[in-house]
């Protein structure tokens, strides 16, 4: 039932997007009554919580799937942000509840979504960690409040590691959703694969002292 349920959800994200999903709607396409899925989730927004770490994990799953931890720090690198453009491009609904606009009136509740949010952020820091981008050091206030909140993904990396990460993270987030999101236009997907290499190379270059 909790399957059938998210996948009504992820049907929904697709025709009705992720602010008007509706449980009487998901309960029609299972073909069960209301009050059977609201055993299962009482509520709207426990369905879009639901829906959120499901697209979460899915990524997740997708980045580490084919991911050689004793790869190059470079080659790990490239490995995540092909992986990530890649799910994007089969999950399109999904990336955009993940890093589109925000539901109007909805806070994901930390500790049901943290851990799978953090997971592929996590994984791009600890590569990151083991090259040496030439970065500055961050202020002391952004090395005060990013330290710990990397410290509860269970990686250790330096404050510098941790704000070129930062940098990496949103511009691969940023590529995958310009060209999801028709941003540069209707850009035929060869393109967008020369786009997002483009963008994946410059930032190993750095993460690598191979030039700014």
């Amino acid at each position: 039932m909790e399957a059938a349920i998210l996948e009504a959800g992820r049907q929904q994200l697709a025709t009705r997007g992720a602010a008007n999903l509706s449980l009487r709607e998901v309960a029609r396409t299972i073909g069960v009554v209301s009050s059977a899925v609201y055993r299962y989730v009482s509520s709207k927004e426990e369905l879009l919580t639901a829906l959120l770490v499901d697209a979460y994990e899915s990524l997740g799953d997708a980045v580490t799937q084919n991911l050689d931890p004793s790869a190059e720090p470079a080659t790990r690198f490239r490995s995540i942000a092909h992986a990530m453009r890649d799910w994007a491009l089969r999950h399109r609904e999904q990336w955009a509840l993940l890093y589109g606009s925000p539901v109007p009136g909805y806070a994901a509740p930390e500790e049901r979504t943290t851990n799978a949010g953090t997971r592929v952020i996590g994984m791009l820091i600890a590569t990151i960690s083991e090259g040496n981008p030439p970065v500055s050091q961050p202020s002391e206030a952004l090395t005060a409040w990013v330290v710990p909140e990397v410290e509860k993904m269970g990686v250790e990396a330096s404050p510098r590691h941790i704000a070129f990460g930062i940098e990496a993270w949103g511009t691969l987030i940023g590529t995958i959703s310009m060209e999801l999101f028709g941003q540069l236009g209707p850009l035929p997907e060869e393109l967008g694969d020369e786009i997002f290499t483009r963008t994946t190379e410059s930032l190993i270059r750095r993460l690598t002292g191979d030039g700014a």
